[in-house]
C-alpha cells in the first residue's frame, strides 16, 4: 500500500507539471512579443504599478508616477509604502503594460478576472471590460461583489494598457487571485475544465453524503454513518459556495452580495472540524477523549453564533479563529488514530491515510497561496480522496457486520455456488474438449478416406472402418455440444415439412456399417406414402441416429425394425430391436443425463447423454418419446411427432453444419471417383495444424492444378498479395491473426466473386456461422467433414470463381465491341461527309480499290463519262478509261496523287481537250 505522503507528493508534482504558464511581470511591464504559440493562457503574476488611493479617474493615470510596485496576487494590508503600513480599507489602482506579438494585433484576446473578495473594475486601453460590484473611492460609493468575469478585447497596437481598480471597505484588501490572459478558445476551455472539476468534487461529496445517510437510515445504531454523511454534505455546500476555481453558487445567483457569501462560507466550514473529530471518535470509542469532543463542540457553536451576529468586517477574525481551532483539533484527532492503529482496530490505517492526504493537501495549499511553492490547489482533491478512504472504512465495517449476521446463510450460498460452478466447469470442460477433438479428428477421417482410394481392397476396407469410427466420434462430439446448448437454452430449430421416411433411410445407411454382426438385419417398414412431419430435418436425423445407433450397439443378432402409423394428429414412429433390453429399474432414469441403458457386461462405451439429448429434441418439436423393454429380449422406443399441415411439400435442404452424414456423392458435383484427373485452379489452404493441411492437400492436390499451404492468417495475406489464388480454405482458430480478421482483410481487396473463401473449422455454433458469413465467407464447413462433401463444396466455389472470370471477360469484350462500333460509326460519318464533298466538286473524281474496281464516282465524272453513277460502281476502271481515251484527244497539264485507306483517290491529270476535262486514276496503268 502506497504511503500517503508519497501519494500526495506525486500529486503535487503532477499539479506543478500541468499548471498554467506564469508570466514574468517586472516593474509593470510584460513582454509577450517572443510568444510563438497561436493558443496560450498566461497568469499575469508579478509586479504591477501600484497607485494607492489614486487616481479617481484613470484618464490621468498615464501622467502619474506609481507609488511603487505591488505583486498580484497579494494583500495590501500591512504592506509598507513610503515608510508607512497600508490599512486594510481603501482603494488602489494597478496598471500593467503588455506588449503582444504582432500576429495578435487586431485579433481578440481574453482576460479572466477571478473573484477577489473585493470590488474591482478592469480597463483595457481605457475601455472598461469587466467589473464585480462597484469599485468606488469611498465606502458609500462602493458595493461588494463576488463574481468572476471573462472579458475579451482587441489590441490595436503591440502595446496594451491593463488597469484594475480594487476597492475594499469591508475586509483586508488586495487582489488575492491572479488574472489570466490568453486566446479566447483556450481560456474558455481552461475555465470549462476548472468549472467541471468544481462540479465533479461537489457531486462526489454530495453523493457520498446521501449514500451514507441512506445507510444510516437502514442501521441507525451505527451513528458513524450519520456523522460522516453530515461531514460530506457540509463539504458539498462548501464546494457549492466557494469552489476551488469558481463559485458554482454565482452561476445560479449571480448578484449575491459579498456579505452573504462570506457568512455562508464560514457557516459551512465551521461544523466540519467538529464532525470530523466526532466521526473518528464514533469509529474508535475506546480511544476517544471526551473532553476534546466537548471542547470542539462548544467552540464550533460559538463560532457559528458569531458568524451570524458580528459585522461583516469582523468575519476575517472568525476565519482566523476557525483555522486556529482546526489546527488545535488535529492533535486529538491524530492521537486517536495512532491509538487505534496500535490497538489494531479495523479500518484505522485507512482513516489515517485519508486524513494524512487531506492534511498534506491543506499544507500544500497554504504554501502555494503564499507563493513559496509552485504546484496547484489540492485541497479539493485531498478532501475527495479523504472521503474515499473514509467511505472504504465504513463500507468495510458494514460488510463485516452484514457478513457476520448472515454467516450461516453465506456459507450455504457459497457451497451451492461452488456446486453450480463445478457443474458449469464440467459442462464447459466437456464442450471445450469436444471442440478441440474436432481438429485431430479431421486429420484421422481425411487421411483415412484419402488413402483408401489408392490402397488395396483389404487396406481400403480397414481405412473405411477408421473413417466410419471417426464420423461416429464426430456424432458423439455433436451430441456433447448440443447437450451444452440445450442446458443453456441456446438451441434453435429450423422448422419445415420433413419426409421422415427418407431421413430414416439415410440414417440406416450410415448405421449399417456399425453393426456388430452380419446376422443383424435392418428394415425400414415405413410406407412410401407416410405423411410429412413438421420439424427440423437435421435434428430429426440426430434423434433417429441416436435411437438406431443404440439399437445397433446393443443388438448382436436378430433385427432392427422401424415402422409407424398416424394417431391423434401425430406421426408415431417405433424403433424396435431384439437386443439386450433394459432393466426395469433403469427405465425411470433412462432419459436423464449420463445414464446408460445397459450395465454390467452389456454396458458399452459412451457418455450417456444421447438419449437425454434425444428427449430434449423431441420435446422441442412438441412431441413425446417413450420406451418399452424386457431385459434380454429387446426394446422399443416410440417417438410421436406433429404432422405437417395438409398440402405441405417437403423442402430438401442440405444442412450447413452436418458432419455426420455419410459420404454421398452430390448430384451434379464430381466425386473422387468421377472427377477429372486435373481441374484448373489454385487453392490456398490456411490452417495452423500441419496434419489438417496435409489432409486437405492430399485430397485436393490430385484434382486441381496447384494446392498451396499457409500456417496462419499473416502468411496467407502475404501470399495472396503476391499470387492471388482461385479459392481459399480458411481455418478460424489460428495464432497471430485469426480466420475472421484474415477474411475481413481479404474482403478489403477482393469481392466474394473475385476470390471465394470457404471457412473450414471445428467451431460449429450458430454464432460462429453467422460471424463467418458476416465477415464475407462464401461457404462454411465444419470439421471433421467427409471427403466428398469437401470436394463438392470446393468445386461449387471454384465454379463461382470461373463464372466471375467469365463475367469479367464478357464485360471486357462488351467494352471492345462498343469501342469498335463507335469507331465504325465515326468512319461512316467521315465517309458520308467525304462523299458529300466529292459530289460538290466540279472536277470529275473516281475512287477505285486495289483491283481497279470503281468504288465511287462523283456526279461530274458520271456526266463526262455519260454513265449512270449507280451502274458504274463495281466495274473496272480500265475498261471505262480505254473507252474514254479512244474518243478524245488529250493534252497533259499536271498531275497529283492522293491515297485514302486503300482506296486511291487520285486527281492525277488535268486534261485539256476540245471536248472535256477529265480527272483520271493512273495508279497501276499508263496514259
Amino acid at each position: 500500500m502506497i504511503h500517503p505522503l508519497k501519494f500526495l507528493l506525486l500529486f503535487m508534482l503532477f499539479g506543478a507539471a500541468h499548471g498554467d504558464k506564469t508570466a514574468s511581470v517586472i516593474r509593470g511591464v510584460l513582454d509577450l512579443r517572443d510568444e510563438t504559440r497561436t493558443e496560450f493562457v498566461i497568469d499575469l503574476n508579478g509586479e504591477w504599478r501600484f497607485y494607492w488611493n489614486r487616481p479617481e479617474s484613470i484618464d490621468s493615470l498615464a501622467t502619474l508616477e506609481p507609488d511603487g510596485y505591488f505583486s498580484i496576487p497579494g494583500y495590501w494590508q500591512g504592506h509598507v509604502l513610503k515608510g508607512e503600513k497600508l490599512p486594510g480599507f481603501g482603494y488602489a489602482t494597478y496598471a500593467l503594460t503588455v506588449y503582444v506579438p504582432p500576429d495578435f494585433i487586431g485579433l481578440p484576446l481574453t482576460l479572466q478576472t477571478p473573484d477577489q473578495q473585493a470590488s474591482y473594475t478592469v480597463w483595457a486601453d481605457g475601455k472598461k471590460i469587466s467589473s464585480s460590484g462597484t469599485a468606488g473611492t469611498t465606502r458609500q460609493t462602493t458595493t461588494s461583489g463576488v463574481n468572476m468575469h471573462i472579458a475579451s478585447f482587441t489590441p490595436q497596437t503591440e502595446r496594451v494598457e491593463l488597469v484594475m481598480r480594487v476597492s475594499n471597505f469591508i475586509a483586508g484588501g488586495g487582489p488575492h487571485h491572479a488574472l489570466s490572459l490568453g486566446t479566447h478558445s483556450t481560456l474558455l476551455n481552461r475555465f470549462a475544465v476548472r468549472h467541471g472539476l468544481d462540479l465533479l468534487f461537489l457531486g462526489a461529496m454530495l453523493l457520498a453524503g446521501l449514500y451514507h445517510l441512506s445507510l444510516y437510515s437502514l442501521q441507525k445504531e451505527m451513528r458513524s454513518y450519520l456523522y460522516f454523511a453530515l461531514f460530506a454534505l457540509f463539504w458539498a455546500l462548501r464546494f457549492f459556495i466557494e469552489g476551488m476555481y469558481t463559485r458554482p453558487i454565482t452561476f445560479i445567483f449571480p448578484n449575491l452580495p459579498y456579505e452573504i457569501v462570506s457568512r455562508l462560507e464560514l457557516i459551512t466550514a465551521v461544523p466540519t472540524s467538529w464532525l470530523l473529530l466526532v466521526f473518528v471518535y464514533s469509529l474508535f470509542p475506546a480511544e476517544q477523549k471526551r473532553g476534546w469532543l466537548r471542547f470542539a463542540f462548544w467552540s464550533s457553536m460559538l463560532l457559528l453564533t458569531a458568524s451570524f451576529v458580528l459585522p461583516i468586517g469582523h468575519l476575517i477574525i472568525l476565519f482566523l479563529a476557525f483555522q486556529l481551532l482546526s489546527f488545535i483539533l488535529i492533535f486529538p484527532f491524530y492521537a486517536t488514530l495512532v491509538a487505534a492503529i496500535r490497538s489494531r482496530r479495523d479500518g484505522a490505517w485507512l482513516v489515517f491515510m485519508g486524513a494524512a492526504i487531506f492534511t498534506l493537501a491543506a499544507v500544500n495549499d497554504t504554501l502555494y497561496s503564499m507563493r513559496i511553492i509552485n504546484t496547484a490547489y489540492l485541497i479539493s482533491a485531498g478532501i475527495v480522496l479523504q472521503t474515499l478512504f473514509f467511505s472504504a472504512t465504513l463500507s468495510s465495517r458494514f460488510a463485516h457486520a452484514y457478513l457476520w449476521a448472515k454467516k450461516l446463510t453465506r456459507e450455504l450460498d457459497e457451497k451451492n455456488r461452488a456446486l453450480k460452478q463445478l457443474d458449469c466447469l464440467k459442462d464447459e470442460f466437456i464442450a471445450n474438449t469436444s471442440h478441440e477433438l474436432r481438429t485431430p479428428l479431421q486429420g484421422i477421417v481425411g487421411l483415412a478416406e484419402g488413402l483408401a482410394h489408392s490402397a488395396s481392397e483389404e487396406i481400403a476396407s480397414g481405412l473405411s472402418l477408421i473413417a466410419a469410427s471417426g464420423r461416429r466420434l464426430a456424432h458423439l462430439i455433436n451430441d456433447i455440444q448440443d447437450f451444452s446448448r440445450i442446458k443453456n437454452k441456446e438451441l434453435n430449430l429450423s422448422m419445415r415439412p420433413v419426409d421422415i421416411r427418407s431421413r430414416i433411410s439415410t440414417v440406416l445407411a450410415l448405421a449399417y456399417h456399425l453393426r456388430r454382426s452380419d446376422t443383424v438385419s435392418m428394415h425400414n417398414n415405413l410406407p412410401d406414402d407416410f405423411p410429412l412431419v413438421h420439424g427440423d430435418e437435421e435434428r430429426l436425423e440426430q434423434v433417429f441416429y441416436n435411437l438406431i445407433g443404440n439399437a445397433v450397439k446393443y443388438t448382436t443378432a436378430g433385427r432392427i425394425t422401424i415402422d409407424g402409423h398416424v394417431a391423434d394428429g401425430m406421426a408415431v414412429i417405433r424403433v424396435e430391436d431384439t437386443g439386450a433390453g433394459i432393466r426395469q429399474e433403469k427405465l425411470e432414469t433412462l432419459f436423464l443425463p449420463y445414464e446408460q441403458a445397459a450395465d454390467g457386461a452389456e454396458q458399452q462405451a459412451g457418455t450417456g447423454i444421447g438419449l437425454s439429448i434425444t428427449k430434449h429434441l423431441v420435446d422441442l418439436h412438441g412431441g413425446s418419446i417413450g420406451v418399452q423393454s424386457r431385459y434380454g429380449e429387446g426394446s422399443c422406443f416410440t417417438v410421436a411427432l406433429p404432422l405437417a399441415p395438409a398440402g405441405s411439400e417437403c423442402e430438401h435442404a442440405a444442412p450447413l453444419l452436418n458432419s455426420v452424414l455419410p459420404d454421398v456423392t452430390l448430384e451434379g458435383v464430381p466425386s473422387l471417383q468421377n472427377m477429372p484427373e486435373k481441374m484448373a485452379g489454385t487453392i490456398l489452404v490456411v490452417d495452423d495444424d500441419p496434419v489438417n493441411r496435409r489432409v486437405f492437400t492430399t485430397i485436393l492436390d490430385a484434382r486441381y492444378t496447384a494446392v498451396l499451404e499457409a500456417s496462419d492468417g499473416v502468411e496467407a495475406l502475404e501470399f495472396i498479395e503476391k499470387y492471388p489464388p482461385d479459392l481459399v480454405l480458411l481455418d478460424i482458430m489460428m495464432p497471430r491473426l485469426d480466420g475472421y480478421a484474415t477474411l475481413k482483410k481479404i474482403r478489403e481487396r477482393f469481392s466474394a466473386l473475385e476470390l471465394p473463401v470457404l471457412i473450414l473449422t471445428a467451431r460449429n455454433r450458430s454464432i460462429d456461422l453467422v460471424t463467418g458469413f458476416n465477415a464475407g465467407a462464401n461457404d462454411y464447413l465444419t470439421k471433421p467433414c467427409g471427403t466428398e462433401e469437401l470436394l463438392a463444396r470446393v468445386e461449387s466455389q471454384m465454379q463461382v470463381g470461373r463464372v466471375a472470370a467469365l463475367q469479367q471477360e464478357n464485360q471486357m469484350l462488351t467494352g471492345v465491341i462498343k469501342t469498335e462500333r463507335r469507331l465504325q460509326q465515326q468512319s461512316m460519318a467521315i465517309l458520308e461527309r467525304l462523299e458529300s464533298m466529292l459530289d460538290a466538286l466540279s472536277d470529275p473524281v473516281v475512287l477505285v480499290d486495289e483491283t481497279h474496281t470503281v468504288a465511287y464516282a462523283n456526279a461530274a465524272f458520271c456526266s463526262i463519262a455519260k454513265i449512270d453513277c449507280g451502274a458504274i460502281v463495281g466495274t473496272s476502271i480500265n475498261s471505262i478509261m480505254i473507252r474514254l481515251l479512244a474518243q478524245v484527244s488529250i493534252t497533259f497539264l499536271g498531275e497529283t496523287v492522293l491515297i485514302l485507306k486503300g482506296l486511291f483517290f487520285v486527281r492525277i491529270l488535268q486534261i485539256r481537250t476540245i471536248h472535256l476535262r477529265l480527272g483520271l486514276l493512273v495508279q497501276g496503268m499508263s496514259c
